[in-house]
């Protein structure tokens, strides 16, 4: 089929070159767009053709469009095997072949032909720079879950815009258009081995369900650059992992804890900027309604056994125990200050690295170092636990770091804020299929944001979200199993249920 593109636009532009002397193809075009580029497109496109004085952007050389058909049908591009008006643009084709066709029908259609092939390029260039997910409708759907199922589930995205009407004539008017969409390319590598993963998952016919969720971490990477910087930090939630990299090096990878289903981690980005040895903890009046006050009527010593001062007293010394209680159920803050001072009891263990933000949450040591070893992580109210956080320590501070020094401030017991030699940029993500140590791995999508992000897409737009029950089951020390409760308080094991 290409062969005869190419044959037939040999014959034909041959024929249309002299034509061009005598008719004015700006005309056509520009009548033309008005009636045959309507949608999102239209103002980009009319800002291309204006650029150019309405001249032809693809007749004159049968390689070109060739070359922009073929382009529009590379699933390394066009992965979801979108029609772009492809058909149309073939119907066209042969509606040209037509040699008892008058001239000024023929130019007309020629201006459409033209403005067709613009028209899916662009929505080509939409599609990869920006993807078809509605991320507003995502959004709205992650607010809801507050009210329907009591989950304040955050994330922070980048929704990008059209490359300008200039930058994008530049890049089409290459001889290979390939390059100007590689640079338009979102994590560049990531994308790669996920359409590669994908192309082979195809070839091999392999679970329908799999090949879904290969498409829809490809689209969650339109919402970030073509690459991150030299160094970072990256967090994965479904995976359970921290990350980190030096000039394009991943050099350290740990396991870490994430927050539960019921009060999911939040997804941004920031820069870790300092961090805090020997911290001490001012439980948030959320988690003293919710877990403190379950955990004083179970255990009225729990204070003193786990450090805990109030209202700058020791132990529950300044404390009503019988007040405190009505505060649990209340929409009233609770007054009094609960801080957990430093030592090994210290739920933030003996580090903590901050990235002051809106949502409140760091990475941190922990005292519960047995939860960083199970395959489903999720305990916290939000914070990430890091197995070996002195170890990211060392890295981020490079040759700044003073063990000695370290060790005396530790054995002191006492606060001390050490800031970083430069602030490195983390980034919380959340991607269930990623290739890595040339193996593919596929992950549980523990807050359903897969789910929401695929009833979000072009083609399978629901305009409402309900969150899957029983998405997890709970296993016992004896290997019973019962339905999962995510404000149980003991630290219990999970199954998925998929």
């Amino acid at each position: 089929m290409r062969l005869f593109f190419i044959s037939f636009f040999i014959f034909h532009l041959q024929f249309l070159s002299a034509a061009i002397v005598v008719n004015d193809m700006g005309q056509y075009i520009e009548e033309s767009i008005s009636t045959h580029a309507k949608g999102e497109n239209y103002k980009i496109l009319n800002e291309l053709y204006a650029h150019v004085e309405y001249k032809s952007l693809w007749l004159g050389s049968d390689r070109r469009i060739s070359h922009a058909l073929d382009v529009l049908q590379n699933s390394k591009y066009n992965y979801k095997n979108k029609p772009f008006d492809i058909d149309q643009i073939k119907k066209i084709l042969f509606r040209l072949d037509n040699e008892q066709m008058s001239l000024g029908i023929k130019l007309r259609l020629y201006a459409i032909l033209d403005i067709k092939i613009t028209n899916s390029l662009l929505s080509l260039v939409r599609f990869v720079h920006i993807g078809d997910v509605d991320w507003d409708l995502v959004k709205r759907k992650l607010k809801k879950l507050r009210k329907s199922n009591n989950i304040k589930a955050n994330w922070d995205f980048n929704i990008k815009s059209m490359p300008s009407a200039a930058s994008i004539y530049d890049g089409l008017s290459q001889y290979d258009i390939t390059e100007y969409l590689d640079s338009l390319l979102p994590l560049r590598d990531r994308y790669i081995s996920l359409i590669h993963l994908l192309r082979q998952y195809k070839s091999q016919k392999k679970s329908a369900k799999k090949v879904q969720s290969i498409i829809v971490n490809l689209d969650k990477t339109k919402l970030y650059p073509s690459s991150f910087e030299s160094e970072y930090v990256e967090i994965n939630i479904p995976d359970y992992r921290l990350r980190y990299y030096k000039d394009s090096m991943q050099l350290f990878r740990t396991n870490i804890v994430v927050g539960k289903i019921s009060r999911p981690t939040p997804m941004f980005d920031d820069y870790i900027k300092y961090v805090v040895l020997n911290p001490t903890w001012t439980i948030p009046d959320s988690l003293i309604k919710k877990d403190l006050i379950h955990m004083l009527k179970q255990n009225p010593n729990y204070l003193e056994e786990n450090n805990i001062y109030v209202n700058g007293a020791f132990g529950a010394q300044k404390l009503d125990m019988q007040k405190l209680f009505t505060y649990e159920k209340s929409k009233k803050r609770v007054p009094y200050s609960f801080v957990q001072y430093a030592g090994k009891t210290n739920a933030l263990g003996r580090i903590k690295f901050m990235f002051p933000n809106q949502y409140a949450v760091y990475l941190h040591d922990t005292d519960n170092k047995y939860l960083l070893d199970r395959q489903y992580r999720i305990y916290s109210s939000g914070c990430m636990r890091v197995k070996s956080p002195f170890t990211l320590y060392k890295y981020l501070m490079g040759s700044d770091y003073d063990d000695a020094k370290t060790q005396k401030i530790l054995k002191s017991l006492k606060p001390k804020t050490v800031h970083l030699p430069r602030k490195v940029p983390i980034h919380i993500l959340y991607f269930t299929v990623f290739v890595e140590d040339q193996k593919a791995h596929f992950k549980y999508d523990i807050y359903a944001y897969d789910q929401i992000i695929a009833e979000s897409t072009a083609g399978n737009k629901k305009a409402t979200f309900h969150m899957p029950k029983n998405r997890f089951v709970v296993v016992d020390e004896k290997g019973n199993k019962s339905p999962y409760d995510p404000e149980k308080k003991s630290n219990i094991e999970y199954k998925n249920l998929y």
